[in-house]
């Protein structure tokens, strides 16, 4: 997905989870106190997009005095981390404690809502693997309960990873098998639950839409997605604001499709209604504003939006080495920043964008994208998904041939995510490593500058010699080849287009230190720089980043040039 739209298909992966946990679930010990209403689970979930913290305070509250089920705190703590706090990481914890609590098999109200909302955490974390794992499983659950919805909702959820990865049409399938089945169960059980993920489906079909540019399709969907919007908004609502969300992202979407296509009016007119919404005048309300601005060329308002916007994330402590961070505030700013002229912080901004906009994206779809299609292909994967549905109205002699079909499925993408997610952990400190790098350059060039006068005494044979060795070197650091857990000197004489026989000579030539130790050496001070300017990584993760991911290796590769540990090397 393009950076412009990829925060609105996030928000609704993060909202997804709050109607997908604790829908079937009431806390059995609400009626044991006069406060019973709010030590429930869906009084918190009620209050939990507007009131976090309290949803929070009450939680507590009935963990010390007991008051509910340890599984339904577990259970409703992560979906307040996950959905209105973006704490991803607390949201996993308390996820993977429900997960394991010893009620948790007794709970078959809860399982299927968890399993769902696991797929989508994971995915939200970039964990592909999980995601897809407990996707299986909540398919398998979904077989055996005859679960349209969660086969619905665990359909949004892949379409969601194909997305991320570039495959875009696949994801669409995706989304449009799981219209088909939510619309037909609001048909006959026309709840807000059920327009909720039916709305979701349509929010997420659009916005591949709109990065397809396939903007009669896009009109072509508005009718019923309008009509599902207008049937919700006629219901109760399960989530407080929860409705608003809803409008202002259907605003959003088609203001943006029909100034893209030149419908001026028509595009205002939907801007206005999308002003009018309350989730346009939040801190974090520049996700939906700030497309349109930029398309019409209101880079002050739009950058006034994003400034908040920065600001309330930073205050918030999420990490800033975050997709949504990266392809939506940076980059926005640095467009709004170039178009009022201010090149130097439209550049700085984009720099710190560079990293991750380029390895995220075009590195993940050349790399993976391509695979998936190859060995999955549309046929497989539409065949796949229109049979899931039908399965589960056969027999079970069918539901078992589809689950094995399920499986092999699953397996061939868990691979490929797996590849991708570990192409993203390499990747995860380039934002603060780009101005590095461009110093480091210079650097080179400044050893070439001597080098160059005392080569006057030396043939133009050896000035050439040398100046391809520091080509290499340049090449290494330029593309921060050193990260790759096995990178062999083949592999650099390839990126090189020299044969390997060359590349040993000039590199044997010119280089003081055996080629392992070259580079151990750049990996060792990648992760002396990450240590001091990450203080929130844990030691794994900053090893797993600088291509080391045994951690007994990265600790004596580390003693072994610092004269000192990791960790007494960050506390010093």
């Amino acid at each position: 997905m393009t950076g412009i739209y990829k925060t609105l298909l996030l928000c609704w992966a993060m909202l997804l989870a709050l109607t997908a946990c604790t829908r079937q679930s009431q806390a059995p010990s609400a009626a044991q106190t006069g406060k019973a209403n709010q030590f429930s689970a869906e009084y918190v979930k009620r209050i939990s997009m507007t009131q976090p913290k309290q949803a929070l305070s009450i939680l507590q509250t009935a963990e010390d005095k007991s008051l509910m089920p340890q599984i339904d705190i577990h259970t409703l703590r992560s979906m307040v981390y996950f959905n209105s706090m973006g704490d991803y990481r607390q949201a996993v914890a308390s996820l993977e404690a429900a997960l394991n609590d010893p009620d948790y098999d007794k709970r078959t109200d809860l399982q299927q809502s968890l399993l769902n909302m696991a797929a989508l955490e994971y995915y939200s974390l970039g964990h592909y693997a999980k995601a897809l794992l407990y996707a299986e499983k909540g398919v398998d659950l979904a077989y055996r309960h005859d679960n349209r919805t969660l086969v619905a909702q665990i359909l949004t959820t892949m379409g969601q990873c194909h997305s991320d990865i570039g495959n875009v049409g696949q994801a669409v399938n995706c989304f449009d098998r799981a219209i088909d089945i939510l619309d037909t169960k609001a048909a006959h059980a026309p709840t807000w639950n059920t327009y909720y993920d039916l709305l979701t489906a349509y929010a997420l079909k659009a916005n591949c839409l709109l990065d397809m540019k396939q903007y009669d399709d896009l009109f072509d969907l508005r009718a019923s997605y309008e009509a599902a919007l207008k049937k919700a908004n006629g219901l109760p609502e399960g989530i407080n604001s929860a409705n608003d969300e809803l409008n202002a992202t259907f605003f959003s979407l088609y203001a943006i499709g029909y100034e893209e296509t030149g419908q001026h009016a028509a595009a205002s007119t939907m801007f206005d209604k999308l002003t009018s919404t309350r989730a346009a005048g939040t801190p974090s309300g520049g996700t939906f504003t700030v497309p349109y601005l930029l398309l019409t060329k209101r880079y002050n308002e739009a950058m006034a939006a994003l400034r908040v916007e920065e600001q309330a994330w930073l205050q918030s402590g999420r990490d800033t080495i975050d997709y949504s961070y990266t392809h939506t505030i940076l980059i926005n700013k640095a467009r709004a920043l170039q178009a009022l002229g201010q090149y130097k912080e439209a550049l700085e901004n984009g720099l710190r964008a560079y990293a991750l906009d380029d390895s995220l994206e075009r590195r993940a779809k050349d790399q993976n994208a391509l695979w998936i299609n190859e060995q999955l292909g549309k046929k497989m994967l539409n065949k796949y998904i229109g049979r899931q549905d039908k399965s589960l109205t056969i027999s079970r002699v069918a539901n078992a041939v589809m689950g094995a079909l399920l499986a092999v499925c699953i397996a061939l993408m868990i691979y490929a995510f797996w590849s991708y997610r570990k192409i993203k952990e390499k990747n995860r400190a380039s934002l603060a490593l780009v101005s590095e790098l461009l110093l480091y350059k210079r650097q080179l060039l400044d050893k070439m500058d001597p080098y160059s006068d005392e080569a006057k005494k030396e043939t133009e044979d050896e000035m050439l010699l040398y100046e391809n060795f520091m080509k290499i070197e340049k090449l290494i650091v330029d593309k921060n080849l050193f990260v790759q857990p096995r990178l062999e000197r083949a592999d650099v004489a390839s990126a090189m287009g020299m044969s390997l026989n060359d590349f040993n000579a000039l590199f044997n030539r010119f280089s003081s230190v055996s080629f392992n130790n070259y580079i151990n050496d750049l990996r060792m001070e990648r992760a002396a720089r990450l240590l001091k300017d990450k203080p929130n990584y844990t030691i794994e993760a900053i090893a797993n980043e600088c291509g080391v991911p045994v951690r007994q290796t990265f600790h004596r590769l580390f003693f072994r040039k610092f004269g000192m540990t990791p960790a007494e090397y960050r506390n010093s």
